[in-house]
């Protein structure tokens, strides 16, 4: 087999499982991975030069090559520097191209998370959309969005799943024991909301929708994304008897202790249109109440979560009162069907129908 050499940027494999478990998916199917690295000015064409020019860039998030948001502390100046970063972005893409390197784009978000500067975004976006030899969302509602989005052909874009984090952190505690880690009562029911804490993630309406939830116990575990993020949850949680919070950065070996201490995890998102999250929860064999937006409804069956309409505030209180309603024997239930459905999401194949695409657009279509 021929060896293939594909620079993957930006890269955070180191703190990404997402990348981490691609990049090694695709080596086993004759793709030799370089991980960029993010540099202030020219980032593409400086990585291809130095990486020995491959002939194959795989992007899998833009934002971080333009946007800048809370940078000066002044919202224009923020705005004229995202601007100034994209067109040095987009003529690092044409001169990549000029230099005969092709790219491939997977999309996985609409924009870029914190909204911000959506008008740049969006240009920028249908851009990168248009320069690119080929596209891959992770299912087909994503792939129409993308089209009616951008404009671009349907032809050029391939549907390919996000795979499971099964083994991909450690896992080897029982619930009792992430318990006592924790500080829980063995016997509570507990939701559990777990990872950074960003707007988009809709924790101040779960904050609000949990009020009508009885004899249960929110426990919260992730990040604040700003200062004025945290500052705004701690004084509600501080309100509030049945929540608790660790507003702070959660090491991946301690991601189980959470998982397993939950009965079920909650991702109560306002946008969204992929989730590794719901795929990790999955992957922990846990159930998940979670909004029925974009690839999730793919990936999330009724059968393992409680599935509500995102703009119903009614629907998410009634989602969650049915999961309380559940005994922990029909809630591991769940879980078990869910680890068998994410167990089916394997990274070899998607390592495969990966670099089926690179050939394709290698070959010429």
């Amino acid at each position: 087999m021929i060896t293939m050499r594909v620079l993957y940027i930006p890269y955070y494999g180191g703190s990404n499982a997402y990348q981490k478990l691609l990049t090694n998916a695709v080596s086993k199917h004759g793709v030799t991975p370089i991980k960029g690295s993010m540099f202030l000015l020219f980032p593409l064409i400086r990585n291809v030069l130095a990486s020995g020019r491959p002939r194959l860039i795989h992007i899998i998030w833009t934002h971080p090559f333009f946007v800048v948001g809370d940078y000066s502390g002044v919202a224009a100046l923020d705005a004229i520097i995202s601007c100034g970063r994209a067109v040095l972005f987009v003529i690092d893409l044409l001169i990549v191209r000029v230099f005969g390197v092709d790219i491939v784009w997977t999309v996985h978000n609409k924009h870029n998370h914190e909204k911000q500067h959506l008008r740049l975004d969006r240009a920028v976006n249908r851009f990168v959309g248009g320069i690119a030899s080929s596209l891959t969302v992770e299912c087909e509602r994503a792939k129409n969005t993308i089209i009616d989005l951008f404009g671009i052909d349907e032809d050029r874009i391939s549907v390919i799943p996000e795979g499971n984090y099964i083994g991909a952190y450690p896992d080897d505690i029982s619930q009792y024991e992430a318990r006592e880690w924790v500080g829980l009562d063995q016997d509570a029911f507990v939701f559990v909301y777990l990872g950074m804490i960003r707007k988009y993630k809709g924790l101040p309406d779960l904050l609000n929708a949990f009020v009508n939830v009885d004899d249960a116990l929110l426990y919260i575990s992730g990040k604040p994304y700003s200062d004025e993020l945290a500052n705004s949850i701690s004084e509600r949680v501080n309100s509030m008897p049945n929540v608790e919070a660790r507003l702070e950065f959660i090491p991946d070996e301690e991601l189980q202790y959470y998982m397993r201490a939950a009965d079920v995890i909650v991702l109560p998102y306002r946008d969204i249109m992929t989730s590794g999250s719901v795929l990790l929860a999955m992957s922990f064999g846990r159930p998940v109440v979670v909004p029925r937006l974009g690839c999730i409804p793919m990936v999330l069956s009724d059968d393992g979560g409680f599935l509500y309409d995102a703009k119903d505030r009614s629907d998410f209180i009634e989602k969650l009162r049915e999961a309380r309603s559940m005994s922990r024997e029909e809630l591991d239930a769940m879980g078990d069907m869910n680890y068998q459905r994410a167990r089916d999401l394997s990274w070899d194949d998607i390592g495969n129908d990966t670099v089926r695409v690179y050939r394709e657009v290698l070959n010429g279509g």
